[in-house]
């Protein structure tokens, strides 16, 4: 829900700050008043309740209007309307059925609106004596975002602080996360979550920043000290018009004046390109490729069946790994977090320690360690795919099964890259339905199995897809289950249905005489997670 919570004691200073204008407006002391009454800020019409001020960031179109008077209708007391940037900023003062109702003509408001609610916050945390700024880690890219931040917050755990994660996986601390709606949420929600977790003694904050979130705005105004780039692959296509233009809502994370540090993967183009620019700001870098200058590289790795063993070089320093989790991927997620992690920890031991000690994150290659394997995978790109299937097969000894398929409503032109990369890389394949929306299932299935090839199955029900592969499969044999992950719904038309890959391959196993043993349990999953994609 977008809204931000105050505490009666609105003032009206921080509306002058940014629009000094008001201050000498003959209806300046109406603002005070009304502000004064008001518990809370509503961008949603639909969920106006008495006392609010609705924003209305449409401004005054018709269906702005139309919205404003819903809110008007529900109790809104304050109307703050979003104007052009060139308008003149004003105030105005009327009765609506009995009750005063002040309007905030703004303008500019979208862009200014993280600023209002940045100093509203401090407002708050100096009444309250409560921190003003929470120091913050953000992650974009493709891949990665989900695993780098919960890693993250992990290892602030182990440092006995206090954190909270913003992300895929649900929002709030590790051991009592909220069910996630967006990858990243509303600006308001993400102010309220910072005023909030202010008041319960966080100390860190680790986000993940889509590149929707970015190119709208809803981190705008929080402090974000450090910024993490992981890799850039297609996807958003549907939202962004160009590969380009998604580039570009990544970096604008690093354009941000508040950045102190930039932690940059530097095995793709667009990463290389990120670190060779001149930031105002220390860059570290970091790199699978040994022969790269990162900062932090990877020498040697060797994979066994529960793990990784890794030998890195950070800024000419030996850092020895013993890692619980399986691929070049998660590999790479670890040198993110050591080097988010080595400004502060500064000794090598200590910092090996907190690394050795991360435990696999939720849908993402969790392991079900029967026979044959289940690794469930939240890999729903064509390189995510790509890079899943290679990753388990280095600890396959039979054959490789991948299930899989493509949300409806979403970039088209990636499912028979998907159909392809599942082709190149597993033995056998079965297509299935994943979140088809309000498309029809089979026409998405179609597409992928165009590129799939004739090892490849397909299967429209998920739940038969699954039990499929793992009846077929033999026992030394690996089944991959991609694309959704740590997802508990399944979305079927304009209907949401539970459904979780990992409990749906326990039941089946389980079934048929097979104990499971799974390295994160289902109930660990955040119930109603579905997919997210901004």
């Amino acid at each position: 829900m977008p809204v931000f919570h105050v505490d009666r004691m609105l003032s009206p200073e921080a509306v002058f700050a940014l629009w000094p204008e008001l201050a000498e407006h003959p209806l300046a002391g109406h603002l005070s008043s009304a502000l004064a009454a008001v518990t809370r800020l509503v961008k949603d019409s639909r969920q106006v309740q008495a006392g609010d001020a609705f924003i209305n960031l449409l401004g005054p179109t018709e269906q702005g209007q139309r919205y404003q008077e819903q809110a008007l209708a529900a109790g809104a007391r304050v109307l703050i309307v979003a104007l052009a940037a060139e308008a003149k900023a004003d105030l105005g003062y009327e009765e609506q059925a009995g009750q005063a109702v002040v309007r905030l003509d703004l303008p500019d408001l979208k862009a200014r609106l993280g600023g209002w609610l940045t100093q509203l916050r401090a407002q708050h945390a100096a009444r309250h004596g409560v921190a003003a700024v929470l120091s913050s880690v953000a992650v974009t890219g493709t891949n990665g975002k989900s695993s780098v931040a919960h890693f993250l917050a992990q290892a602030y755990q182990q440092l006995d602080q206090q954190v909270a994660l913003v992300g895929t996986l649900g929002y709030g601390r590790l051991s009592a996360l909220q069910p996630a709606t967006h990858t990243t949420p509303d600006l308001l929600v993400m102010h309220d979550f910072y005023q909030r977790w202010a008041e319960e003694g966080m100390a860190q904050v680790v986000l993940e920043a889509s590149s929707h979130a970015l190119d709208q705005g809803r981190l705008d105004g929080l402090p974000i000290q450090t910024a993490v780039f992981t890799n850039l692959t297609r996807d958003h296509l549907d939202y962004h018009p160009t590969f380009a233009a998604y580039g570009a809502a990544k970096r604008r994370l690093f354009e941000r004046p508040e950045i102190e540090r930039g932690v940059i993967c530097i095995d793709d183009a667009f990463g290389q390109e990120l670190a060779a620019t001149s930031w105002p700001y220390p860059v570290l870098t970091y790199s699978l490729d040994a022969q790269s200058q990162a900062d932090l590289k990877l020498l040697q790795a060797s994979y066994h069946a529960r793990g990784i063993r890794a030998q890195c070089l950070l800024q000419g320093q030996p850092l020895q790994l013993e890692l619980g989790l399986l691929g070049d991927f998660n590999l790479a997620n670890v040198l993110a977090v050591a080097l988010v992690l080595w400004p502060q920890v500064q000794d090598l031991q200590h910092l090996q320690n907190l690394l050795n000690g991360l435990q696999p994150v939720p849908g993402r290659m969790q392991c079900l360690e029967t026979k044959p394997q289940v690794v469930v995978d939240y890999a729903h790109t064509p390189d995510a795919l790509a890079q899943a299937l290679q990753a388990v097969r280095r600890h396959t000894s039979g054959q490789l099964w991948c299930v899989f398929g493509c949300g409806g409503d979403r970039d088209t032109g990636k499912r028979p890259l998907m159909g392809a990369a599942a082709a190149r890389y597993a033995d056998q394949l079965v297509v299935t339905d994943d979140n088809p929306r309000t498309e029809d299932p089979a026409l998405i299935r179609a597409a992928i199995m165009a590129a799939a090839g004739s090892a490849a199955v397909a299967i429209s029900d998920r739940a038969q897809a699954i039990a499929y592969a793992l009846q077929q499969a033999g026992r030394d044999d690996v089944v991959l289950i991609a694309g959704k992950g740590h997802e508990t719904t399944q979305q079927l038309g304009a209907i949401t249905v539970p459904f979780s890959d990992v409990e749906v391959a326990l039941q089946h196993l389980e079934s048929h005489g097979l104990k499971a043993h799974q390295q994160t349990s289902p109930s660990s999953l955040i119930k109603g997670t579905q997919d997210l994609s901004c």
